[in-house]
């Protein structure tokens, strides 16, 4: 394909630089005029589509058939839809073809993503390499929540989050004309203008104020929390202990029922896990042959694996926020279930696949600095646990302590 780059020297004008000459471009795309060695051109279309008509208005005389878009030139003219697009990649974790999408979300016409895989494979494929990366990344990241489990002390105390969005700032009025005594139809223009804009101001305020306001009262509501479980009461540590949990965020679906109890401060779990077949079914990788991407499966044994780290390391992490969130919680009990048929009826049932007793005295034991070290199953092995696994993740029903 011939050189071409296009530079934006001001809104909607743009100088090409080709291997023909130099020629500017004004106007929207679809609907620009461009002027150039060859004469005055006018350039009409849709964007996205292909379907363009280009006609000479003025210059030198025309050769037969010069006023149709030639392949390359309608290639470029695709390419810079493409880019004007804001497009993205969009690469599926459970496999399949890409897609190029724009920055709304919405697929590109297949003209468009067609031209672009033709003059953009290499950078696209580069694309798809990292995307995989990332998504290998978070699999992989599965088993090794733990790795945020925050020191049981300092306890959390309330630091109130500031607003930080600023007030949106007046607008610079337009000025009259000197001789704006003279021209009305002037003084209508810019008072209409400054109308406009002080309209809009007053919407954008308004809209900042709201925003302001619903910041204040989320601070109040985190303040309340805060003095509530303060205060000591059962009701007002377990609310706190439950919103904090609930903030937590998890790669899978992950409940949390939670019980205080104050004589023996002492905090229940009942953690509801993902099923194994939650988990993904492999590691992504690309396919440049067929644009896409492949799965390459986990063996059983290496899925029952990432499910029994996956687990070990929620149950830790949700001990580990437990504990942070008062000095009144001295022990937790956690004990983690997950929906499975059972084998005489075929019905759902919960089963209990872990519990543990966890005093705060032996969780301070833990190198929260070097936990990238620590192997979640072997970390719950040295509390007093109840547990039926065997070594290749394979787990049996349990009765939960009590």
């Amino acid at each position: 394909m011939r050189f071409r780059r296009r530079i934006r020297i001001a809104p909607g004008v743009r100088l090409n630089l080709s291997g023909s000459g130099v020629s500017i471009s004004a106007g929207p795309r679809g609907a620009s005029l461009t002027a150039g060695t060859k004469g005055l051109w006018g350039n009409l279309g849709i964007p996205g589509t292909g379907i363009y008509n280009r006609r000479k208005l003025s210059g030198r005389a025309s050769s037969p058939g010069a006023g149709r878009v030639t392949r390359k030139e309608q290639e470029a003219l695709l390419l810079d839809d493409f880019f004007a697009s804001r497009p993205r990649l969009s690469a599926p974790a459970a496999g399949g073809p890409l897609e190029l999408i724009d920055g709304d979300g919405n697929a590109l016409s297949p003209l468009v993503q067609e031209t672009a895989w033709k003059h953009l494979r290499a950078g696209l494929l580069e694309q798809l390499a990292e995307r995989c990366d990332a998504l290998k990344a978070d699999i992989e990241g599965l088993g090794r929540l733990h790795e945020q489990t925050p020191p049981p002390e300092p306890v959390l105390q309330y630091r109130r989050n500031e607003f930080h969005q600023p007030e949106p700032a007046a607008p610079q009025e337009q000025p009259y004309h000197r001789l704006w005594k003279l021209l009305p139809w002037h003084r209508k223009q810019i008072d209409a203008v400054n109308d406009t804009a002080r309209e809009e101001h007053s919407r954008i305020r308004k809209q900042w104020l709201s925003l302001r306001a619903a910041h204040d009262r989320a601070e109040e509501a985190r303040r309340k929390q805060y003095r509530l479980r303060d205060q000591g009461s059962v009701p007002g540590i377990e609310e706190f202990i439950s919103a904090h949990l609930a903030t937590l965020q998890w790669p899978q679906d992950t409940a949390v029922d939670l019980k205080f109890d104050l004589d023996r401060k002492r905090a229940y779990l009942d953690v509801d896990f993902p099923e194994i077949e939650d988990l993904p079914e492999g590691i992504p990788e690309p396919a440049p042959r067929t644009r896409g991407v492949r799965i390459k499966k986990f063996s059983d044994a290496a899925r029952r694996r990432l499910y029994a780290a996956h687990i070990h390391s929620v149950l830790l992490r949700l001990i580990g926020e437990t504990f942070r969130t008062s000095e009144l919680v001295h022990e937790v009990i956690a004990s983690g279930y997950s929906q499975r048929p059972d084998p005489a009826t075929g019905a759902i049932q919960d089963e209990y696949l872990i519990s543990l007793k966890v005093p705060r005295s032996a969780w301070r034991e833990i190198d929260f600095s070097n936990l990238e070290q620590v192997d979640p199953i072997e970390a719950i092995a040295r509390f007093e646990h109840v547990r039926k696994m065997t070594k290749t993740g394979i787990f049996r029903r349990i009765d939960p302590m009590e």
